[in-house]
């Protein structure tokens, strides 16, 4: 059974937004590669790993994106709630 892209994307979402170093296992970044690019441009860090992506932020404060939902392998339509959510965090600005 392959991964859920959308578990996967909105772990690594809630993971930029807590802040701090998580690693999500036994999924696959490139499954949700167009998500990543974003969070990375909004200022969290990530590394692919042989079992998954680790999301890391220190504390930093985040930088407004735009994102834009396509049909698969872009950005799911599915995550657009959490993105938003991640972007009206108090340590995002403008």
């Amino acid at each position: 059974m392959i991964p859920d892209r959308i578990e996967t994307g909105t772990y690594a979402m809630a993971a930029a937004m807590a802040g701090g170093e998580v690693r999500l296992t036994r999924t696959r970044g490139d499954f949700i590669q167009a998500l990543l690019d974003k969070i990375e441009a909004a200022g969290a860090g990530v590394t692919h790993t042989n079992d998954g992506v680790i999301i890391k932020r220190n504390g930093a404060r985040l930088n407004a994106v735009d994102i834009e939902t396509d049909p698969y392998p872009g950005l799911a339509t599915d995550l657009q709630a959490q993105f938003m959510a991640l972007m009206t965090s108090p340590t995002a600005r403008a």
